[in-house]
């Protein structure tokens, strides 16, 4: 009886611990902002500042059954400021392109489709 509890409560920390590792995908990213719509013809947009990003370290995540998403972004670090624009057809994981040693970035990400969509800014 006694190991049995023991095997149930490794194995309940074992499924909690994948189940983190799974929803985050185990590579560091952390959802800054969330939407989701649900709808046959769905839309919805979400906008997020990242305060001192790192290289490489802001992306955007659609999930559903994705027609058109999009992604503004925009760095500044002193007086220069850059922005960049993308355009996107299916669901996934996007890193965006920013300023190389932004102090803060700004993104804009919306998502149209049909179904349950959710649309997200991560950072690293």
């Amino acid at each position: 009886m006694r190991r049995s509890r023991l095997a149930l409560a490794v194995l309940l920390a074992v499924g909690t611990y994948s189940t983190t590792v799974a929803a985050d995908g185990g590579t560091g990213w952390k959802v800054v902002k969330s939407r989701s719509i649900r709808g046959p013809f769905a839309f919805t947009a979400i906008n997020a500042t990242i305060a001192t990003p790192k290289p490489r370290g802001i992306a955007v995540k659609f999930i559903g059954n994705v027609n058109t998403g999009n992604a503004v972004i925009g760095c500044a670090r002193g007086f220069s400021v850059s922005s960049r624009s993308r355009a996107y057809k299916r669901a996934g994981l996007y890193v965006l392109p920013m300023m190389r040693g932004a102090d803060g970035c700004r993104v804009a990400a919306s998502i149209g489709g049909s179904g349950k969509l959710t649309v997200q800014i991560l950072k690293r």
